[in-house]
């Protein structure tokens, strides 16, 4: 799927694992999500729905958020 967003990492070091999308083909069609794993840290960037354009917008933001929430999580216990 063709689409205008879009999350990226440039790394100096190659990072020990690159995950790519949430595992959810919504949003992973979009890529929004993609995470770099280092020894002591994660890199996230993120690429969120915006909500200007309504409220339908802002449904799909708050379900990209309640995805994304485990992932903050995990990484918390991890670090």
């Amino acid at each position: 799927m063709k689409a205008y967003s879009g999350a990226g990492i440039y790394c100096r070091k190659q990072p020990q694992q690159v995950i790519e999308g949430l595992g959810i083909a919504e949003f992973d069609a979009e890529w929004r999500y993609i995470r770099a794993d280092f020894a002591d840290f994660s890199v996230v960037p993120l690429y969120l729905p915006s909500c200007s354009s309504g409220e339908e917008r802002q449904e799909v933001k708050f379900k990209f958020m309640a995805a994304f929430l485990p992932n903050c999580e995990q990484a918390d216990a991890k670090y």
